[in-house]
């Protein structure tokens, strides 16, 4: 891709996450499903730091997502999901079970 194609591609996709609404309300669904996200990345036996890498994010923005202290988008729970090996019913089961 050349690179002004590929910088057009970056700044709409920035666009769209800025634009993104956080998919967890409230803090105790943050704090649940970051305890449903360490327990995917503990069970696979690698660090926060080795998530982080396979996400291409910072070892503290996973802290802080694990901990509930960070809101989370949708576009980052997919990007959890794909880096667990995981789907978005094991770690957000409230909100896509289908059950209100």
């Amino acid at each position: 891709m050349e690179p002004n194609r590929k910088n057009r591609k970056e700044t709409k996709e920035k666009e769209l996450y800025q634009r993104e609404k956080p998919i967890l309300q409230y803090e105790n669904d943050q704090k649940e499903v970051g305890d449903r996200i360490r327990k995917c990345r503990e069970k696979l036996g690698i660090t926060q730091e080795e998530l982080a890498d396979r996400m291409e994010k910072h070892q503290v923005v996973v802290s802080r997502h694990e901990s509930g202290k960070n809101e989370m988008k949708i576009s980052v729970l997919f990007q959890y999901a794909d880096a667990l090996h995981a789907n978005l019913l094991e770690l957000c089961p409230e909100r896509f079970s289908g059950k209100s």
